[in-house]
């Protein structure tokens, strides 16, 4: 049995008998962060995680902000996240851009 299944299982377990045996602090879920470029560093709710994507965190239960932020480049990515236990949320991001430059300089006529 995986270990989600289990501690549903005694959750479960826990309601019939009527006692609550899980602590909702300690309810969590993950997400992966897959971005191209690689090596943005990772923020949760404005704090520095201290991860580098590519990556995975291990959130309690809730809804963050999570930004993306290319140094190099200071580009930023930001984007809402709703983890909830048991769930794996998967999350691809490409801070690559197409720029596209006709003409800077008009052509003289004759």
């Amino acid at each position: 049995m995986q270990n989600s299944k289990v501690l549903q299982y005694l959750e479960d377990l826990a309601v019939k008998l009527g006692i609550k045996i899980v602590n909702e602090r300690l309810r969590k879920g993950v997400i992966d962060i897959i971005l191209y470029p690689q090596k943005a560093e990772v923020y949760v709710d404005s704090v520095n995680t201290g991860k580098r994507s590519n990556c995975t965190l291990e959130l309690p239960e809730g809804e963050y902000q999570i930004a993306l932020f290319l140094l190099r480049t200071n580009y930023r990515h930001t984007f809402t996240s709703e983890i909830r236990y048991g769930h794996l949320e998967w999350k691809e991001v490409s801070l690559r851009s197409d720029l596209t430059v006709k003409s800077f300089w008009k052509k003289k006529s004759g």
